[in-house]
């Protein structure tokens, strides 16, 4: 079954094919799951029964299926995001899970549009930097990345079309990143965050990692209204970004820079001013540590001995940050954003690695989200294309950034670049 449900289309394909209920197919897909989930290490939760359910429902409808979407589609959900009738736990030790009693407004648009919920994908805990019990399919003694490393490798893994993460530093693109697999962080604000996790309100963004850019596109539509993609000239305009920043990139993912270049020597350009980008990293973790520190305060002073260490002394540091100190960060962020938005009038995307290199070896660490964190700060929409492997075979890529609002325009950006790369 492993690579059968790595699209909707083959999702589709795979249940014609044999003639298959949804019911049937859903079946299938569990089937397929349970070996894998208990290998590396996928699901909190495996929502057998309510899938089948779920599945059952749409063959009970087949006339309304019709018009659906994403009929059929089975997703994981990461666990810090409330879906009906299953457990919440947010990969946390603390006593704080529930059993939601609604959906959250993500999940509710998914399963409107003919979605189904497989199960709650493991993340490290309250979405922060411990790792989790993941494993990463692509090489289980490299690290999956974090926070929604399960969102990520049962993608990766061929057994899901599609996995909805989450995002405060780099916790939806640079998991993807490390197994493999398209991304898209969108525009800051513009996916409904009602049911999910808030560790940090001004950088909290949903986003999805999927197998296809086009199944990407099709779960934003389902849930955000975005404005029309523009159509676009076969000259796209590409800035890639050469800031000392950057360059501390592996020599292979700049050499991968430097592919991207000549494919589009005659729109591309270098850029090697910072504008700020560097900034941002200690801008973002200022404001990350202080809103981490205000909305987990109660839960360290009470249930101090079950967090790890991540957790306290982020909640430490955000004590040691005034008031003024946040303010002023807020503040640079939106100058810095402003920056970045002027650039984007004259380009159509910037172009920079998604990570430092390929996943680090060994399981002690998720990695390193100083090239995500910027844009999470920033708010602007980020696609990441996996394109090639590094010196252990281990996946690769770059991302695409756009100006806010245009993430389906950002969307064809990133299928444009791919397909003069011959990915």
């Amino acid at each position: 079954m492993q690579g059968q449900t790595a699209t909707l289309a083959q999702c589709n394909a795979t249940r014609k094919t044999n003639m298959q209920t949804f019911e049937a197919f859903i079946d299938c897909v569990l089937d397929a799951i349970r070996p894998r989930d208990r290998d590396l290490g996928l699901f909190e939760y495996l929502a057998e029964s309510e899938a089948l359910a779920a599945a059952r429902a749409l063959d009970a409808d087949p006339e309304r299926f019709k018009l659906l979407p994403l009929a059929g589609m089975p997703i994981a959900v990461k666990d810090i995001i409330d879906v009906a009738g299953m457990p919440t736990t947010f990969g946390c030790a603390a006593p704080i899970g529930y059993y939601a009693k609604q959906d959250a407004s993500i999940v509710r648009r998914l399963k409107a549009q003919g979605a189904i919920v497989v199960g709650k994908s493991v993340t490290t805990e309250l979405a922060f930097l411990e790792p989790a019990c993941t494993l990463n399919p692509r090489g289980e003694t490299f690290t999956p990345g974090g926070s929604s490393a399960g969102s990520a490798a049962v993608v990766s893994a061929g057994l899901l079309p599609l996995a909805i993460g989450a995002q405060t530093g780099g916790s939806v693109i640079r998991p993807a990143a490390f197994c493999g697999v398209s991304a898209i962080k969108p525009t800051f604000g513009l996916l409904d965050r009602f049911g999910v996790l808030s560790q940090s309100p001004s950088l909290d963004t949903l986003g999805f990692m999927a197998n296809d850019l086009d199944d990407l596109a099709l779960a934003m539509t389902a849930c955000a209204p975005l404005a029309p993609a523009q159509p676009k000239p076969d000259a796209l305009k590409v800035a890639l970004l050469n800031s000392d920043l950057v360059n501390t990139a592996e020599d292979y993912m700049l050499a991968l820079m430097d592919q991207l270049s000549d494919e589009f020597c005659e729109t591309s350009c270098r850029i090697f001013e910072d504008h700020g980008l560097a900034s941002c990293v200690e801008v973002r973790n200022q404001i990350n540590d202080y809103e981490l520190h205000h909305q987990f305060n109660s839960l360290c002073r009470d249930h101090s001995s079950t967090l790890s260490n991540h957790i306290k002394q982020a909640h430490q540091r955000g004590a040691q940050i005034s008031t003024e100190t946040y303010f002023s960060a807020l503040t640079d962020a939106a100058r810095l954003r402003e920056t970045f938005a002027k650039l984007l009038i004259e380009y159509d995307c910037l172009i920079m690695p998604s990570t430092l290199g390929e996943p680090p070896k060994g399981l002690s660490s998720t990695g390193s989200s100083v090239f995500n964190g910027p844009w999470t700060l920033l708010g602007f929409p980020v696609v990441h294309l996996p394109l090639s492997t590094g010196p252990n075979g281990m996946p690769i890529g770059l991302q695409v950034i756009g100006a806010p609002y245009t993430d389906l325009n950002l969307l064809q950006s990133a299928k444009t670049i791919r397909t003069r790369l011959r990915v």
